[in-house]
């Protein structure tokens, strides 16, 4: 045997060792991942529950209102700030693979919903710009606040004009604007407010977009309750 076939069979052996190592610490690393994620939602008290495919009638909004049905995964249920809370994988297929274009595709999204206590109108807040992916509109118009900030921030829109400003008062619309909701998206719906992400998310980011739509709630009158004037300016939940 040559001197290059002997030093080729050497660095062969030294690529498939540092392969196999890489797979190995990837493998210990996704355990240790998921292990960490099973402690934290034992400490937050979540439990995994039976899939409910009642939860895709429930909400009429994104991320639900897509040409295809969609199915729910990973469903867990649990309280954040005494609410009760519900989040789950939402995963649909790409509306190129319901045209029949292209490689199937699954599109996946992270969505937390909190009971409301009480019944909200239906009232969509996005950020300025946010580009709905989907194929109807459902929720309603746009609404406008004399609120130069909020405005430049947020997009409103909502079946009633009256009900999204009852909804969003000046303590609510100062909460949105604090740094930590930079980004969210957030609908009140059929007695909740709920969020989505882009793509799943994991333990710690559901709880902490869960922690601020608690927030938000804390702050939410019940519909036809005057605004106290003498309410502190709110505060946004540390993330």
């Amino acid at each position: 045997m040559s001197r290059e076939s002997v030093v080729g069979l050497v660095v062969l052996g030294v690529l498939l060792v540092l392969v196999v190592s890489a797979a190995v610490v990837g493998v210990v690393a996704r355990r240790r991942r998921g292990a960490a994620q099973d402690e934290l939602l034992r400490d937050l008290g979540w439990e995994a529950v039976p899939v409910d495919h009642a939860l895709l009638d429930r909400w009429k909004g994104a991320p639900f209102d897509v040409q295809d049905r969609g199915r729910v995964e990973d469903l867990r249920t649990g309280t954040v700030g005494g609410r009760p809370l519900v989040t789950f994988r939402y995963a649909w297929r790409s509306a190129a693979t319901m045209a029949g274009r292209g490689r199937p595709t699954m599109v996946e999204c992270q969505v937390v919903a909190l009971d409301a206590s009480q019944e909200v109108p239906t009232v969509e807040v996005v950020p300025v710009g946010y580009g709905q992916p989907s194929v109807q509109r459902v929720v309603g118009r746009q609404v406008v606040f004399d609120d130069p900030a909020f405005a430049a921030a947020w997009t409103v829109r909502a079946p009633d004009e009256l009900a999204a400003h009852e909804i969003l008062t000046a303590s609510v619309r100062q909460m949105l604007l604090a740094p930590a909701y930079a980004g969210t998206r957030l609908r009140f719906e059929s007695g909740a407010v709920l969020s989505w992400t882009d793509g799943p998310a994991p333990v710690e980011d559901v709880r902490d977009l869960a922690l601020l739509l608690a927030g938000v709630l804390a702050h939410v009158r019940a519909p036809g309750r005057p605004e106290d004037e003498e309410t502190r300016p709110a505060q946004a939940p540390d993330r």
